[in-house]
């Protein structure tokens, strides 16, 4: 526990903005008025917005990271439907399966990302998984044991924008 707060110490203190986003305490009113205003976007917007939920000093070592694995990642520059299948014009031209999109990403493996670097801390934070399961309405969110087999198959992407609008996201690869 921190001194005075009553919450747990995180370890992501620096990355997120706790004193408006306190989600290491779901005992605190603000965090239920938080879950409570995701699902509310959700529920209109179809997405939930947490502006100034990144502290821009952790929104910084994200970006700098991002750039000096840029060289290490894996690549993909695709047309492809919503479900990433070849169209199909069978089920009609305004169909999604019929619609391709472009998509245009780069991959940086989980194993090439600090255990201490900020995305990493939170990625791997209880308190962030247990948060995402409660906007989703979710009791919750199961991840895979962490072996090295699992490991690398069981997380999912964080993914950061670039100014030039390409994404780096960080990701899993085979060992």
């Amino acid at each position: 526990m921190t001194a005075g707060t009553g919450r747990q110490a995180s370890g992501y203190d620096d990355v997120v903005d706790l004193s408006r986003y306190p989600i290491n305490d779901p005992a605190d009113p603000a965090y239920r008025a938080l879950v409570q205003a995701g699902q509310d976007q959700l529920r209109d917007q179809g997405v939930a917005q947490l502006t100034g939920f990144l502290t821009l000093a952790a929104v910084g070592q994200m970006l700098t990271l991002a750039s000096q694995l840029a060289a290490q990642a894996w690549a993909s520059d695709q047309a492809h439907t919503v479900y990433f299948e070849p169209a199909d014009d069978s089920a009609g031209p305004d169909h999604p399966r019929a619609l391709l999109q472009h998509s245009a990403k780069k991959a940086i493996a989980y194993d090439q990302i600090p255990a201490d670097a900020a995305i990493r801390r939170l990625y791997e934070s209880d308190d962030l998984t247990a948060f995402i399961a409660a906007v989703l309405g979710k009791r919750v969110l199961y991840i895979a044991a962490p072996t090295r087999w699992t490991h690398w198959r069981s997380r999912s992407s964080a993914m950061v924008m670039s100014s030039a609008g390409i994404s780096t996201t960080a990701s899993s690869r085979s060992p």
